[in-house]
């Protein structure tokens, strides 16, 4: 959408369905009074405490788009060589090659990336006179599979058991892309994954590497203390307590069935617990709930999930249990950060 054509000022947009408004949001356009669709212009920004205090984010002019697109986003304290978009090459071992631009979104939690692979032709241009479409043939396509994605991070290397690679659509990718054609996919780290993103890792294809993202000097080292107490919800007065097998679990025991009787009776219950920075150096990361079944829709974290800490301070993380289910479920917590992630199982 050109934005221009929508001229400076606040705007509403509405969601109809059927003719009924089922939503609406207001939007402020401010546009560069260049007219519709001004060229020839380049621009690259750092813009402070956006979109969330702490965050440096680097953005850039697209003629295309007639917007700012956004380059690359860090917190302070992480790695700048980390948040980036990288593009190598990659070859599938029957011939086919592509480029393979891997963009690292640096979210405090370490555990997203966006790659775009574009086929690419690598036949020789040897023949006189031959067409475009000739050598567009010769070169073949590019095959395209997930289990052929690893990632190597320390002494440690991650594939399919501890990421999920699919494309924009959701659908898992092992096929052949043509040439001439482009596709964006989304990578999902699993919950109980050490792989981390915020920390240097080199991204390998066919076990050939691709892109590397190594790691600068960065003052001072942040350090993680975690003590978690067991967090107890019980759900009335005759649940027996549940023993304890871990000083690190969540535990929910003897929830009610449905919601009007969590209401009335069994109301949602919070527990916290705190997370110190005992190092030098900012420690910056996020925590993630891991909870099976039910479990998923029980629990909750409701604040303290995005960790930005000084040396010396220390972070109160809340956690919510709303009953919906008479069966006992239980969670965990993965706390990922600028120095490594931990499972709290």
């Amino acid at each position: 959408m050109n934005w221009n054509d929508v001229g400076d000022g606040s705007h509403t947009v509405r969601a109809l369905a059927d003719g009924t408004e089922i939503g609406r949001a207001t939007f402020t356009v401010v546009t560069l009074g260049l007219g519709s669709f001004p060229t020839g212009l380049v621009g690259n920004f750092t813009v402070a405490n956006f979109p969330q205090t702490g965050m440096r984010t680097q953005v850039q002019w697209q003629e295309s788009q007639q917007n700012f697109v956004i380059t690359g986003a860090r917190f302070s304290g992480v790695d700048e060589g980390l948040c980036t978009t990288k593009q190598g090459s990659a070859g599938d071992g029957r011939g086919g090659a592509a480029n393979i631009a891997w963009g690292n979104p640096c979210l405090l939690s370490g555990n997203t990336a966006v790659l775009r692979v574009q086929p690419r032709n690598t036949a020789p241009l040897i023949v006189e006179g031959e067409s475009r479409e000739a050598r567009a043939a010769e070169g073949g396509a590019f095959f395209l599979c997930a289990s052929k994605l690893t990632i190597r991070q320390g002494s440690k290397t991650f594939d399919l058991k501890d990421f999920l690679l699919v494309d924009f659509a959701g659908n898992d990718v092992c096929r052949d892309i043509s040439l001439g054609s482009v596709i964006d996919l989304l990578l999902q780290v699993n919950a109980l994954s050490e792989l981390n993103f915020n920390a240097p890792f080199t991204v390998l294809y066919n076990g050939q590497a691709v892109v590397d993202f190594p790691g600068t000097f960065v003052p001072g080292t942040p350090k993680v203390a975690v003590s978690l107490p067991e967090l107890n919800f019980p759900i009335n007065v005759t649940a027996p307590a549940l023993s304890a097998t871990s000083s690190r679990v969540i535990h929910a025991i003897n929830a009610v069935s449905d919601s009007e009787a969590r209401t009335q009776d069994e109301p949602c219950q919070e527990q916290s617990f705190t997370i110190p920075n005992v190092g030098g150096g900012t420690l910056l990361g996020g925590m993630t709930l891991i909870a099976n079944g039910s479990g998923g829709n029980a629990f909750s974290i409701i604040s303290g999930g995005e960790i930005n800490l000084r040396p010396g301070l220390l972070l109160i993380a809340t956690v919510r249990f709303c009953p919906i289910s008479t069966a006992p479920v239980s969670g965990a917590i993965r706390i990922s950060t600028n120095v490594g992630v931990e499972l709290i199982l």
